[in-house]
């Protein structure tokens, strides 16, 4: 059965629009880990933070080189270190006290090494900086680095299409 005219140009349309959307990583993210948020197609987009949004961010230096040794994210990135920025909830902002529970702070990782820093206890968030917080008990997040600069948020996160 011929494809007629019509439904070619719709089929072409749809393959352009996929190409666009996939051809241009500054619009979208792919999340290929299940740690800190579902897997799943992301809209990148810019705007006033907020407390519970999805953020995708750059790592300060150190703590991206840690992670990056033990494979939390790839070495392989978009920051200006080469790594793979992270993706987590902003769970406070700067003047916001937050309390971490050290029952929350895992003593090693899941591959048995153990974990060097930890923040524990009552936290107020200094101006500049927030509180990124992993929706699994295995996030590496704040817990373990504290709080990041603002200006390392690359793109506020809608999920698309998660799995």
């Amino acid at each position: 059965m011929a494809t007629s005219t019509s439904q070619r140009l719709k089929l072409l349309a749809a393959a352009a629009l996929l190409a666009l959307l996939f051809g241009v990583p500054h619009w979208f993210i792919v999340n290929r880990t299940a740690s800190s948020t579902p897997r799943g197609v992301y809209l990148r987009t810019h705007g006033p933070l907020h407390r519970g949004q999805l953020v995708e961010v750059c790592l300060p230096h150190e703590v991206a080189l840690f992670a990056a040794s033990r494979a939390y994210l790839r070495a392989a990135g978009r920051c200006a270190d080469n790594t793979e920025p992270v993706i987590k909830e902003i769970g406070a902002m700067p003047g916001d006290r937050i309390y971490v529970d050290p029952s929350s702070i895992l003593a090693t990782d899941s591959g048995g090494r153990p974990m060097a820093q930890s923040f524990p206890g009552w936290h107020r968030i200094p101006a500049g900086q927030i509180w990124l917080d992993g929706s699994a008990r295995n996030s590496f997040d704040s817990r373990y680095f504290s709080t990041v600069p603002i200006e390392s948020v690359r793109a506020v996160l809608v999920p698309l299409w998660t799995w």
